[in-house]
């Protein structure tokens, strides 16, 4: 849970630059690759970083 905690940090940090939809081609191919090992629906991790 503490995987989760850091990546929505980091996107609330990111989240103040005015492109949110380059933010997120950026970032996730990374964060689904961090979260991969950890056996995550990426369905929901998608869901909850777009929330």
């Amino acid at each position: 849970m503490g995987a989760l905690a850091v990546i929505l940090f980091i996107l609330l940090l990111l989240g103040v630059v005015p492109d949110p939809v380059g933010i997120i081609l950026i970032t996730m191919p990374v964060f689904l690759a961090v979260v991969d090992p950890y056996g995550w629906n990426p369905i929901w991790f998608g869901v909850a970083s777009l929330s």
